[in-house]
């Protein structure tokens, strides 16, 4: 009688480990659909460091990471400036530096550096959680 419940639970364990790889398959899949769309609207512009800020994330105790502030001009020579959205464990770059810069007019709120992480990190994470959660379930005795 003991073991029934300890396999039921096994059970409902390997199907919720199969449900949320699933659905982070699923997210990634979608993520990267949508990034290769973005990419393909977006021109590739030369840019350089204007600064580095530093952020906490509030946490205690804190950790503080650092993310590139880079200026471009975009097509119609306007100078332009963002902040990146990868975070840095210290500034890996002398301000100045030149690095390019994915922009689209029509959607200026999506400029990004070009780099993996920025590009493609999100995609790639949630794929690997995905096919853990999944190659867990599966494994299970």
């Amino acid at each position: 009688m003991a073991s029934r419940p300890r396999s039921k639970g096994k059970f409902v364990l390997r199907v919720y480990l199969l449900s949320i790889g699933v659905i982070l398959l699923a997210a990634s899949a979608f993520w990267a659909i949508a990034r290769v769309r973005t990419i393909r609207h977006q021109k590739r512009l030369a840019g350089h460091i204007v600064s580095w800020v530093e952020t906490d994330d509030g946490e205690v105790p804190p950790s503080t990471y650092y993310s590139m502030v880079i200026s471009f001009a975009d097509d119609l020579g306007v100078q332009r400036q963002f902040t990146s959205r990868v975070g840095y464990p210290r500034p890996t770059r002398p301000v100045g530096a030149a690095c390019l810069v994915s922009y689209d007019s029509e959607r200026p709120e999506q400029t990004s550096e070009i780099s993996f992480a920025a590009q493609w990190g999100w995609t790639l994470s949630l794929g690997l959680l995905g096919l853990l959660s999944v190659v867990s379930s599966l494994l299970m005795e």
